[in-house]
């Protein structure tokens, strides 16, 4: 599957652009070492506040659990331990259980400086189920994917920790598109565009608070000066943002596989351009979970695996 994401890079200019604006008083793995031990001490006696602690669901159910002090935490996570029974999928606080098949398997839940909390899910067959064989309806599939922390750490080296406690999880999500057409054919793309927009339109409301974090990152002490400043000079730093990462991002493909598909009974079958055939359950909902590889996409930026939860339009 061909695919050419520029998200980084294009993120990494927008934070050159904050740090730039801020003189080091200290050096950089000296801040590090200092958030490190702060959030260290702070986390000690942090626990993770799930809303369920055991679920019990049958084939084709969804269920969300809230994580009930998301905003108290930081670089959260979650991992299933059998993909094959329940698929996960976390956006902010909500994590969204989508049962597979019949069997028992653990979500863990993971928070820095807390201790990991695991949530036991049963699924059993349910008496009629929610996966149907009604035809697949043609159509805009949406699947909102939230960029993973491993991703930032893996691309931005030392200056992940600093550029996530800028910009905070929430900002970060790409919404992937599958055009599913009645000839049997699909294409499965990413709305740069909007991403675009939505980080703008974030950082837009959250301007000063997240160039506060950038000065403080840096060593140095918020003042009235600063801020002024940055008042003075947040149209012409807003116009740069975007021009950065218009430029980065426009322009690249977001077209990012041509297919075919069928479906035989519940199952919706995809085929790539190498011939591998990947299926998937198609609810009754007009919803579908497609599990992607980096070798399938071509590209590991989005690490090894990651699983797309594409409902219709």
């Amino acid at each position: 599957m061909k695919k050419r994401f520029l998200v980084t890079k294009m993120l990494a200019l927008v934070l050159g652009s904050m740090l730039i604006f801020t003189a080091c008083g200290e050096t950089k793995e000296e801040a590090k070492d200092d958030k490190e031990a702060t959030t260290a001490e702070e986390g000690s006696s942090q626990e993770i506040e799930l809303s369920e602690k055991k679920v019990n669901l049958e084939v084709g159910d969804a269920f969300d659990i809230e994580i009930e002090n998301y905003d108290d935490l930081k670089k959260v996570k979650i991992e299933v331990e059998d993909e094959d029974i329940v698929t996960a999928e976390l956006d902010e606080e909500i994590i969204t259980l989508v049962a597979i098949s019949e069997g028992k398997t653990t979500l863990t839940v993971r928070a820095k400086g807390c201790e990991d909390v695991s949530v036991t899910v049963k699924v059993k067959e349910g008496e009629g189920g929610s996966a149907s064989a009604a035809a697949v309806e043609p159509g805009r599939y949406i699947a909102t994917y939230a960029i993973p922390d491993e991703v930032w750490e893996d691309s931005m080296g030392e200056d992940a920790e600093i550029f996530l406690d800028l910009f905070g999880n929430q900002a970060f999500a790409i919404d992937f598109i599958m055009d599913i057409e009645s000839d049997g054919t699909a294409v499965l793309s990413a709305d740069y565009d909007k991403f675009v927009n939505d980080f703008i339109d974030w950082l837009d409301v959250n301007y000063l608070d997240v160039m506060k974090k950038a000065v403080e990152s840096e060593g140095e002490e918020w003042s009235d000066e600063y801020e002024d400043y940055l008042l003075e000079n947040k149209d012409l730093m807003m116009d740069n943002f975007r021009d950065s990462m218009e430029t980065s991002m426009t322009g690249s493909d977001s077209e990012l596989a041509d297919l075919t598909w069928e479906q035989r009974d519940e199952m919706i079958y995809f085929t790539g351009d190498n011939g591998e055939e990947k299926g998937c359950i198609y609810f009754d909902d007009r919803s579908f979970i497609l599990s992607l590889t980096a070798e399938e996409l071509g590209e590991d930026m989005f690490g090894d695996s990651m699983d797309l939860y594409f409902y219709m339009f």
